[in-house]
């Protein structure tokens, strides 16, 4: 019902294409397994169309996608499940070659990628979490070259594979090893991110006296802080230790159903007021018929004007509300404002004071995502198996 629907990032669904990618592969294992009864081999089946069927309607019932939007994630996903199945182990071989320039070439184009990322309509995570991604491929491809020529790790199925087998390790051995992985990542994370926070800011302060900055919409510059506080929630790839037994203890405590938090942004504030509108005239009006969109989405004559002053007096930054302020002092207005009378201010004010606020994002925490999540990825593919060697949780130990 309003204009600002579109700044929701809704094409194409990432949702459905992780989720058809995945589904794709289980059942593509599932048919070259032979091991198998059909009993089995069917119920995990079918849990794999159940689950792929859940994520492409929900993303359609909750209204966060149109089904052009998941037709073609979908499609994406499958495209690369078709290419993960033709070409992965020949790409595998290719990186743990023993020259080392084909990894170093991988992660040249990654950093690249990250520099080219358009910038986000707004003050949302999907830059951070794209890093986060591009971080692991770095590091997971440099692991994989080192441990691939490691007299510890296996040739077969391809070059730098973890030996395991749970005929040997049985249900003990295999769960200490998880829970000792586990704990690693988190513990490399717990320690690298504060003190990344503490040594990048004087670098990036040396960058940007000579000019060699690269700064980004939305982030704070280093010269513009002194330190950077405890960032709370900051990540949305991996949940901080301490935030899972709030996590557990959020679904124990869940019965029935979920209870709506209301808008979440401030397109969907605006959508929220678009629609109590359009009720009202419909109640006023006595019609059942959907009213025209320029009866919904009527603009004021300085929309501009309006929607500043209504985000000013509500006692919000204007950058929450999708102003943001350009080098010349000058802002920029968040697209599609509504026309607000005197009856429906209280009712604006409260919907956009439910927003959570937009926390403040630092330029160094660009680089230290990539260096924390390379890290993780390095650590699963080479550091942990070679820690299971010097425990006694290897396979040579066995």
């Amino acid at each position: 019902m309003s204009g600002s629907a579109a700044l929701e990032y809704g094409f194409p669904s990432t949702h459905a294409t992780n989720a058809a990618s995945v589904a794709a592969w289980g059942l593509y294992a599932l048919h070259h397994n032979t091991t198998m009864t059909p009993t089995t081999k069917f119920f995990l089946q079918a849990l794999c169309y159940l689950y792929i069927f859940s994520i492409l309607f929900g993303r359609i019932y909750c209204g966060m996608h149109g089904f052009f939007d998941v037709f073609i994630g979908s499609a994406i996903g499958l495209i690369l499940f078709v290419f993960h199945i033709h070409f992965s182990d020949d790409y595998n071989r290719w990186v743990s070659t023993e020259s080392p320039w084909n990894c170093i070439l991988v992660g040249t184009f990654m950093l690249i990628v990250v520099r080219l990322h358009p910038e986000p309509a707004d003050n949302c995570p999907c830059f951070e979490d794209s890093v986060a991604f591009a971080g692991v491929i770095i590091g997971a491809d440099i692991a994989m070259w080192r441990y691939a020529h490691n007299p510890l790790s296996l040739s077969d199925p391809v070059p730098g594979t973890t030996p395991y087998s749970y005929a040997q390790f049985g249900l003990t051995k295999s769960t200490l090893r998880i829970v000792l992985g586990v704990f690693t990542v988190f513990g490399w994370r717990a320690l690298m991110k504060p003190l990344l926070f503490k040594l990048l800011p004087p670098v990036f302060r040396i960058f940007e006296r000579l000019s060699l900055d690269l700064p980004r919409r939305y982030f704070l510059k280093a010269s513009q802080y002194s330190k950077i506080p405890r960032l709370q929630r900051d990540d949305n790839v991996i949940p901080a230790a301490s935030d899972i037994p709030k996590l557990i203890n959020s679904v124990r405590q869940r019965k029935g159903r979920a209870v709506s938090v209301g808008p979440q942004s401030a397109a969907d504030a605006y959508e929220t007021i678009a629609y109590r509108r359009e009720q009202r005239q419909r109640s006023l009006s006595g019609s059942s018929e959907k009213l025209p969109s320029s009866a919904v989405a009527e603009r004021s004559d300085s929309p501009e004007a309006d929607a500043y002053a209504s985000t000013m007096d509500s006692g919000v930054s204007p950058v929450e509300f999708g102003f943001e302020h350009s080098p010349d002092g000058r802002t920029e207005p968040f697209p599609d404002f509504y026309a607000v009378d005197k009856d429906e201010e209280t009712e604006q004010r409260e919907i956009f004071g439910r927003l959570e606020k937009v926390r403040v994002r630092y330029d160094v925490e660009v680089v230290t995502k990539l260096i924390v999540y390379s890290g993780i990825a390095a650590l699963a593919v080479e550091w942990i198996p070679i820690l299971f060697e010097y425990v006694g949780l290897g396979i040579t130990q066995t």
